[in-house]
Formats: C-alpha cells, structure tokens, sequence
C-alpha cells in the first residue's frame, strides 16, 4: 500500500484518489506548518502480510522482523531456506493488523485534513493476485476498507467544512477499455440522488476515447451504496490463487 501527497496547482480540484497501482519513489522535501515538520511531496510505502490459507502446521517464511530493545523495526523478513534476506518499508503490519489498524497507522484523518487544504493524496494497493488488495481498499461485509474509512472521515470532515460538498467517481480499467463502475439509478429512483447531480467527463486510453460519470452525493450512505454496488459491477474471474478474483484495475476519486 502507498500513498502520495502532492500539492495541487493553484485552482485545481482537491481529491482523494484510491487505485490498484504503485510506485517506490521517494522525495524528502520538508516545510514548516503549524509549527511542527511535515513531509511534503513524498511517498509512504507500507507492506501488509496476508494470513496463511493452507494447510495447518505450514511454515510460514515471510514475517515482519521483531522488536529490538522494544522498537519496532520497519523490516520484512524472507526466509528463502538458504538465506534470510531483509527488506525495509515505512510500515510493515501484520497477519493480525485489520484495515482499521492500517487507516489509524497509515494517518488516515490526517490525508482527509491534507486534502481539504487544498492537497492531492492517493492512496492505493498493489500486490499479485490473491494478496488481498481488494480485502483491503473494499473490505468485507464484517470489515470495512480503507475505502469506505475514507468516506467517512471525508463526510466527517465536510460537516464542519462550510460550503464542502463531495463529488465521487469509479471506474475501471482491463487491458484497452474503461468502463464505469457506478449505477446511480436506484438513488435516482428513490430520489436520493437528482439527474443534476450526475456530470460527465472523458479521459482517452491509448486513442479510444472514454466516458465515465462523477456524482455529487450529500450523504455517507449514498456514497457507500454507489461504493457497493461498483464492486459488485467489477469484473472477476477464477484464478489459481482466488475463486473471485478481480481481473481489473479499479479506481476512484473522491473530490472536495
């Protein structure tokens, strides 16, 4: 999981970004704000360590390094049988850790504030198939994911931002084509949501040119219920690691 923050140029839209694509890069540039230190311009990258579905008794050979003298060591650790070999990240969370650990420890009150300064941050999941990127940005009917811990601090925040109101959308890319993930018609139905709510934009992939939707909702339930019901529009397959296993590249964008 990383997450990226960039200031936005003068007059741009302040969104929250969350998508299945990653980078390593990092820049330490620093500025004074509010009297304390805050990195500016850089990317967190944080590894999560699924729990073993095998068989009982499996050896596990990838862990997160111990505590030395009672402090936590940013390590992985991977056992290969003849050697051992360490790998450091800004955070390593465990089999144990569930996304409310990982909302709390990634600061994720913390990007909501950022943003609605008037700063860009995305956050997304990278992993091979099986690694549980969709458990953790979407999260299950007992859990919820990072995705909908951000929707509330969002909304959270909104209603002691005067004039605040947020926008969504939510496609998703397989190969060549894009495709928009959001129905809003039941919220249309039931008048949750009006016809001038819903927008178009377009964005070209390769020289197809693609349409997708972005919808102003007022409510956290109206934004969880297009959430949820985007999921269930993803497209999945059967894969030798997964019985459901998303075959695309999901994204969306929360805008304030």
């Amino acid at each position: 999981m990383t997450h990226r923050r960039q200031a936005s140029p003068g007059g741009a839209e302040r969104h929250l970004r969350m998508e299945p694509v990653a980078s390593n890069t990092s820049s330490r540039k620093e500025e004074i704000n509010s009297g304390r230190r805050r990195p500016h311009n850089f990317v967190s990258v944080a590894v999560r360590i699924r729990p073993v579905f095998g068989h009982a008794g499996e050896q596990r050979v990838v862990y997160a390094k111990p505590p030395v003298n009672g402090i936590v060591q940013p390590r992985l650790c991977c056992n290969r049988g003849y050697i051992l070999e360490e790998y450091e990240f800004s955070k390593v969370f465990s089999p144990q850790d569930d996304n409310f650990t990982l909302f709390n420890d990634l600061q994720g009150t913390v990007l909501t504030s950022s943003v609605f300064s008037g700063v860009n941050e995305t956050l997304f999941a990278y992993g091979q198939t099986g690694s549980g990127k969709t458990h953790t940005i979407f999260g299950t009917r007992e859990e919820p994911g990072l995705l909908q811990l951000f929707v509330r601090s969002v909304f959270d925040r909104a209603e002691v931002s005067m004039g605040s109101t947020v926008h969504i959308c939510c496609y998703e890319i397989l190969g060549d084509s894009l495709t928009d993930l959001l129905s809003p018609e039941p919220l249309l139905d039931c008048g949750e949501l009006r016809e001038e709510d819903i927008v178009y934009d377009e964005l070209f992939i390769k020289t197809q040119r693609c349409r997708y939707q972005i919808i102003r909702v007022s409510s956290i339930n109206a934004c969880l219920s297009l959430l949820h019901d985007a999921r269930l529009n993803r497209t999945a397959g059967v894969s030798s690691c997964n019985s459901s296993s998303s075959r695309s590249h999901a994204v969306v964008h929360l805008f304030v």
